[in-house]
């Protein structure tokens, strides 16, 4: 977001409907195609969305507001997520006005979702509050769900669905900047690998756009100033408010118990943060963490039965050419013997 868009109908695969933001008045910006509005306590503004269904069967849809987040891969995500609401959230979107609503619309039918927003008057907060309205097809959701249950071994499909951004600058917002801090730091998985888990907290009502932030993480067994495993730079985005879980990945290697110390450096072009902190990982942990590994088979039995094969083939042969030896020598002997034998019985 925060780059001027045209605005233009959205639309997705398997969602029959278009998408699109009806810019208000006050917006400075009327061809961005998302809403970027400049508030005061006490005002509000409308946000509303104009849907259009494409297709001539009629359709159910749903809007719902939700908090902007930062993604693992450093991005301002506006999707659905399970994780909770960002401790230092001041100003939550979904509770400025913006309403969950069900919408049905018949065959090529439009409508305008209202949706209203409005900054507390007794407020105090300046800052940027940054969030979406997602739009999905809970029918369409529902048969991918009951058709994904009848494959055997499926457990994931996508859902489609579409967003509107939403930004929302309150007060003297360009005073505020980011300020980051490290929080937990613990084994986990990412991408089907163990890892370990540094929580990055911006706690300030401000973003970082554009990629601009750069983020790099080493660790260190504790007491020694060798890194074992490291997290090349970073380039990031950062929503307000908000944390993210940044892996340092073992590959398919197994991640060991011990005591570890962290070090991160986050830097942006106002400032440069640098944080340490020490964290232990028990073997149940590491346990828990190192099932994602795929195992080694394990191929000794296999030289063992070899080395016992051919120690046994070995005795074999070798009795065999004993007893093949004493036969031939025997044989020798009685032919030696036979022509004296003969001619004493004369």
């Amino acid at each position: 977001m925060f780059k001027a868009q045209p605005v233009q109908a959205v639309q997705v695969p398997d969602v029959p409907v278009d998408l699109q933001p009806v810019i208000p008045e006050t917006q400075a910006d009327k061809s961005a195609g998302y809403f970027s509005v400049e508030m005061t306590p006490g005002q509000t503004v409308p946000m509303n969305l104009k849907v259009t269904n494409t297709s001539k069967k009629a359709t159910t849809i749903k809007v719902k507001p939700f908090v902007a987040t930062t993604s693992v891969d450093g991005t301002i995500s506006y999707l659905p997520t399970d994780r909770p609401k960002d401790s230092s959230l001041n100003l939550d979107f979904t509770k400025l006005g913006a309403s969950t609503q069900t919408i049905t619309l018949k065959g090529h039918e439009s409508k305008e979702v209202v949706q209203n927003i409005t900054i507390p008057e007794d407020s105090t907060f300046k800052g940027l509050v940054v969030g979406s309205f997602y739009v999905w097809s809970p029918t369409i959701d529902k048969a991918k769900r009951e058709k994904a249950a009848k494959k055997k071994g499926v457990s994931v499909y996508n859902i489609y669905g579409m967003y509107i951004g939403a930004a929302i600058s309150v007060g003297d917002a360009q005073s505020v900047n980011v300020d980051f801090r490290l929080n937990k730091v613990y084994p986990g998985v990412s991408g089907g690998e163990p890892a370990v888990l540094a929580n990055l907290q911006n706690f300030k009502a401000q973003a970082v756009r554009n990629q601009q932030l750069t983020v790099s993480a080493k660790v260190y067994p504790r007491g020694s100033d060798k890194a074992i495993k490291s997290m090349g730079v970073k380039e990031m985005s950062f929503a307000p408010n908000s944390n993210v879980d940044l892996p340092i990945v073992w590959g398919r290697q197994e991640v060991q118990a011990g005591d570890y110390t962290l070090k991160m450096t986050a830097k942006t072009a106002l400032r440069t943060w640098h944080f340490k902190k020490n964290f232990t990982i028990s073997g149940k942990q590491a346990q828990k963490v190192n099932q994602v590994v795929p195992k080694k088979n394990n191929y000794m039995w296999l030289w063992i039965a070899l080395v016992v094969l051919i120690v046994i083939a070995g005795i074999i042969l070798m009795s065999y050419l004993y007893r093949r030896g004493i036969s031939k020598g025997q044989a020798k002997a009685e032919s030696r013997r036979g022509p004296v034998n003969r001619r004493r019985k004369r």
